[in-house]
């Protein structure tokens, strides 16, 4: 009773004007992002990978909650983007799940090889795969002129 009074109040107190500026721009604007099926993509990927490596990760139940969760809702993310505009909109919430991608891939090589060991195959997989994303990036996105070296506005 109480903790909903208070997050109501608190929503038309604090949020609720902000919230209504975000669906006019996200939502109504129907504003795109190029990129945006890759970054999901991006989070995507090591989602899976956890939801179907999970039982190997040496997590505690609650950190497999909270990763499962978060695998649920990047995989849910990616999946948004096909039957909706709200691309820019889903990769903006993505921002929030790009931990994920840190989490997995770090403990990637102990659920995928020997847990202790040094999985040189899984980590050299892990670099690749970033590699490439690296190369993609600085060659063919939109604005990748400007970061190659470091050319901005001021230069």
């Amino acid at each position: 009773g109480l903790v909903t009074v208070a997050t109501i109040l608190a929503y038309t107190t604090l949020l609720e004007e902000s919230a209504e500026n975000l669906i006019s721009t996200y939502v109504d604007e129907n504003i795109e992002s190029a990129g945006a099926l890759i970054r999901l993509a991006m989070n995507a990927v090591p989602a899976a990978l956890f939801l179907w490596y999970r039982q190997r990760f040496a997590l505690t139940p609650n950190e497999k909650k909270l990763w499962t969760l978060m695998s649920l809702i990047a995989i849910g993310l990616f999946l948004a983007f096909f039957p909706t505009s709200l691309s820019t909109a889903l990769d903006r919430m993505a921002l929030y799940i790009i931990p994920l991608q840190l989490f997995v891939f770090a403990h990637l090589p102990d659920a995928m090889g020997a847990f202790g060991r040094r999985n040189q195959s899984v980590v050299a997989l892990i670099l690749l795969y970033y590699a490439l994303v690296m190369f993609v990036w600085l060659n063919f996105a939109n604005h990748s002129h400007r970061w190659i070296p470091y050319q901005f506005g001021l230069t």
